[in-house]
């Protein structure tokens, strides 16, 4: 049996960790990446949960307003989206990826559960960090940072080898407009400056010198529903500080940006998986065939394509682009 390569994001309950991965398998079943020849294929359980969670974003839309959760149920357990990689054409055993979203609440829960997210982490190649982009521009709110370093710490001071880890901007609506002429817009610049300030430790961590070779770091936004945008904060004793964003386009879904986190992990994995098939004897009989020249010619593509994209900007491999 193939061994998945495990994806994984982490942040607070609330923050947006599972939004972001509907938004982002939006595009798995779009034709986006059709020029790639890429073939993607969901389960059977993971293609009825996308289409349950995606059809609760599609009914909170119908609302004038609403809040953070986004109709979004809290996870409540660990739950793993499957899916399968292929390249229409080749003839290679398809990569099994898993994307593993928890309950945000472990992040700072009891020993056993933070327990739990270390081994998620430690297991996944990629980690992707979600972001209120909301809480981030407009408040003084405590967005975990310090848990999410301490927790990065832990794991990637003794683990070796390649690792992506996605910064990742969500319910950017207010901050990232598609349809200015000028796409890197002084909201936009803001909103990066704004995550290297309050992830400045993080950042740092990340791009040390003893992690700098094997560990890819991105800042990719995502306008999460695509129809909404940040109205005002509402309070209660329970949550001080609560973002409520009005419908701009009721009933519609449309997340927009969730392409660029995929492009940068796809491009990774492929490179990854190249190195991989290339390492020993049997590697070089590969390269001497030419049985996964394909692997890196995939992730060349998408690292091209993204790097024409002027809004995002990502390190291929052991640093972070400056804005």
């Amino acid at each position: 049996m193939t061994t998945p390569i495990n994806i994984s994001v982490l942040g607070k309950s609330g923050v947006g960790k599972t939004s972001a991965l509907i938004a982002m398998f939006n595009h798995f079943q779009s034709d986006f990446f059709e020029g790639f020849n890429l073939r993607f294929a969901f389960d059977p359980t993971t293609g009825k949960l996308i289409s349950e969670e995606r059809n609760r974003l599609i009914s909170s839309l119908e609302k004038g307003t609403l809040d953070h959760t986004y109709g979004i149920r809290p996870t409540q357990d660990i739950v793993r989206y499957k899916v399968q990689l292929g390249r229409k054409g080749e003839n290679f055993t398809p990569l099994h990826i898993e994307f593993i979203d928890y309950p945000g609440s472990w992040l700072t829960g009891t020993a056993a559960e933070q327990s739990n997210v270390k081994d998620i982490i430690s297991s996944s190649k990629v980690l992707i960090i979600p972001i209120d982009s909301a809480l981030l521009m407009e408040t003084d709110n405590d967005l975990s940072a310090n848990e999410i370093l301490a927790a990065l710490k832990d794991i990637y001071s003794e683990q070796a080898g390649p690792r992506m880890i996605v910064l990742a901007p969500v319910k950017s609506e207010k901050y990232y407009e598609p349809d200015n002429s000028s796409h890197q817009g002084k909201a936009y610049y803001s909103l990066i400056k704004r995550v290297q300030e309050k992830y400045e430790g993080i950042i740092s961590f990340l791009t040390s010198k003893h992690l700098n070779r094997t560990t890819s770091l991105v800042i990719t936004p995502i306008q999460t529903l695509g129809s909404c945008k940040l109205l005002y904060f509402s309070s209660s004793e329970d949550a001080p500080q609560t973002p409520v964003f009005v419908v701009t386009q009721r009933g519609v879904y449309a997340p927009k940006h969730a392409e660029q986190p995929l492009l940068s992990i796809l491009s990774f994995l492929f490179k990854d998986q190249y190195e991989e098939q290339n390492k020993g004897f049997k590697g070089i009989l590969r390269r001497f065939k030419g049985d996964s020249k394909y692997l890196k010619t995939t992730s060349e593509e998408l690292s091209q394509f993204g790097s024409s994209y002027d809004e995002m900007k990502f390190s291929p491999y052991s640093y972070i682009s400056h804005f």
